[in-house]
């Protein structure tokens, strides 16, 4: 009886993270996280200005495809960046975990956490936004200044270099997707079986270069600037 208990209530959290991992493996691979770290060092700015921009893409990435997605994708979009630019990778690497655990408060599909210590409540997904957004908003603040200001020292003498020009090339369905199941996450009072649904439709798509074609090494830059 307990157990049945336990199950009914923990299934619904670990179903639409399993559907948010999905939806970001597609993302991954039509190149939706690559084309923004691209674009993202390719900017004419500081390398502090570009750890900035860096920690607002985990952030966003955070709040609408879930902790997870944004750690196991996009750590290594950052350190890649940092790299091409030629400045410290230890900040970037740990401005994108930090980061990733303090935006995850937005929407409750953004942190496991969020569903198993509400999984007892029916809270729907725009009250949880509404009713966390200030306090996402602060500890996401909170943590880039922090980052940034810990960084600051061994960023802020370097001069940007071995620029690459990005090409920003035609999507697929990894952007549509993640914002589907954004609105799924704030609008319905129990998302994890259309969410699941959305990247169970999508995942096999991989398979059909017609629909989204593998990206070639290098895909994304032109040339260096």
């Amino acid at each position: 009886m307990q157990l049945g208990a336990a199950a009914e209530q923990a299934w619904p959290p670990f179903v639409l993270v399993s559907g948010l991992l999905l939806i970001g493996l597609v993302a991954n691979r039509d190149g939706l996280f690559e084309q923004a770290g691209h674009l993202l060092q390719s900017l004419a700015v500081p390398p502090l200005v570009l750890l900035a921009a860096c920690l607002v893409l985990v952030a966003v990435v955070t709040a609408v495809l879930n902790l997870d997605t944004a750690v196991v994708f996009l750590t290594p979009v950052l350190v890649h960046a940092a790299r091409r630019r030629g400045v410290q990778e230890d900040a970037f690497m740990y401005g994108a975990v930090y980061m990733a655990n303090a935006s995850s408060l937005y929407l409750l599909g953004s942190n496991l956490t969020n569903l198993l210590v509400l999984g007892q409540h029916s809270v729907s997904g725009s009250a949880f936004a509404a009713h966390m957004f200030v306090v996402a908003l602060g500890a996401t603040l909170a943590t880039g200044l922090g980052v940034l200001a810990f960084f600051v020292r061994p960023l802020r003498g370097l001069a940007p270099r071995d620029r690459e020009r990005a090409d920003w090339e035609p999507l697929g369905l990894g952007l549509p997707g993640a914002l589907v199941a954004a609105g799924l996450t704030i609008t319905l009072r129990s998302p994890a079986i259309p969410v699941l649904a959305l990247g169970v439709v999508l995942t096999p798509l991989l398979t059909f270069p017609w629909v989204m074609p593998p990206r070639q090494a290098g895909a994304g830059t032109a040339r260096t600037a």
